[in-house]
């Protein structure tokens, strides 16, 4: 006869007419206490908390994405008309760009060349002094076929300065790369790109909020507190390098300590606090979808980039809208936005995104250049 503690966990399950007895074990007492007790997470119900909750769910979720197509196109499901957008080209760079970029980059800019190509100044020299005949013969050639444009008034100077350089850009590093490469093998198997789309999409914290986002806070009782926040914008970056070229693997870092010994007091990485609204600039918003391109498709062997050459046409027209020439320092914030957009695209490729740093260091190297200087 079954005792009466057994009773109650007997199931019948009827299957095709036949009846069959289940038993359910009883739970062990050993489960039932713990040493310590064991409470669940007590989450905060403030309006904030809900929404970071939230934000690090969408993160999370990208994240266990496991392809790069699907996680960029992730970014993009929250807006279907696409987001608005302050829009940053390589075509204009507005009086006292420089401190807006660095701090969009979270960028610390130092001048000089870094330590680490303090050996490769001597090898460097004498290279060149090998080649230096090959590469003056390449300027000449290409200088006699464009002689005619320097003449006709019917091309504008920035339209000269383009095709000039482009011409200039391409055969010297078609003829610095078939001179090296049989002492530097690498060279042999790298990819170069003409004109290639280099694009970017972020988002940037810390932006001081609009009168109108302040105004509609202070009207909701309860969203007085927070009228004061800091405004999220998201920043689309999109250029158009003369050149670019890519190979398998990175290049190595040139910071002379590791990134976690890194120390931003001691080693004086200082990043403007810049807080103002890109519109104070004069970067317009658009309307458009989040795009984040390195120039190639996603599964190229040739997932890094090694040097890219940038465009300064806008110089041209600068003096037009900037009443005190600082060409110097925007063509230094035009070198941190286009490396900082490579790279971001580059990372993104790697499985990485806007809300997943980085794992290692990503390096690479930008030129901005008129064909002259």
């Amino acid at each position: 006869m079954l005792s009466r503690n057994f009773r109650p966990n007997l199931l019948f399950k009827g299957r095709y007419g036949q009846r069959a007895l289940v038993t359910r074990p009883l739970p062990s007492r050993e489960n039932e206490y713990t040493n310590q007790p064991e409470y669940p997470a007590i989450q905060d119900l403030s309006y904030p908390a809900k929404k970071k909750r939230e934000r690090q769910s969408w993160h999370q979720r990208i994240a266990k994405l496991s392809s790069v197509e699907e996680k960029l196109f992730e970014i993009n499901m929250p807006k279907y008309y696409g987001y608005k957008t302050n829009m940053l080209t390589d075509e204009k760079f507005p009086y006292n760009i420089k401190p807006f970029v660095q701090y969009a980059t979270r960028t610390s800019f130092q001048k000089g060349l870094p330590q680490f190509y303090d050996p490769l100044k001597e090898k460097a020299t004498k290279i060149l002094a090998t080649i230096q005949s090959e590469l003056e013969d390449t300027i000449a050639f290409e200088l006699s076929n464009y002689s005619h444009l320097m003449c006709d008034g019917n091309v504008s100077p920035m339209e000269r300065e383009e095709t000039l350089a482009r011409s200039l850009l391409m055969q010297l590093n078609r003829a610095i790369a078939n001179a090296l490469a049989p002492d530097y093998s690498h060279l042999s198997e790298i990819e170069t790109d003409f004109d290639p789309r280099h694009e970017a999409f972020w988002f940037l914290g810390g932006i001081y909020p609009p009168k109108l986002v302040r105004k509609i806070k202070e009207s909701v009782e309860w969203q007085k507190q927070y009228a004061e926040d800091p405004y999220d914008r998201n920043i689309q970056y999109l250029g158009r390098p003369y050149l670019a070229v890519r190979h398998k693997h990175l290049l190595q870092p040139v910071l002379s300590k590791d990134l976690d010994s890194l120390d931003v007091k001691q080693d004086q990485v200082e990043v403007p606090d810049y807080r103002y609204d890109p519109l104070a600039l004069g970067y317009i918003t658009n309307f458009r979808h989040a795009t984040t391109v390195p120039g190639f498709w996603p599964g190229d062997q040739h997932e890094f980039g090694l040097i890219s050459f940038q465009r300064r046409t806008h110089a041209q027209e600068r003096l037009k809208y900037c009443a005190i020439n600082d060409l110097d320092e925007a063509i230094d914030a035009q070198g941190i936005l286009s490396s900082f957009a490579w790279l971001l695209g580059q990372a993104c490729y790697q499985g990485f995104s806007v809300f997943n740093d980085v794992t290692y260091p990503l390096v690479t190297q930008t030129v901005v250049t008129d064909g002259k200087n």
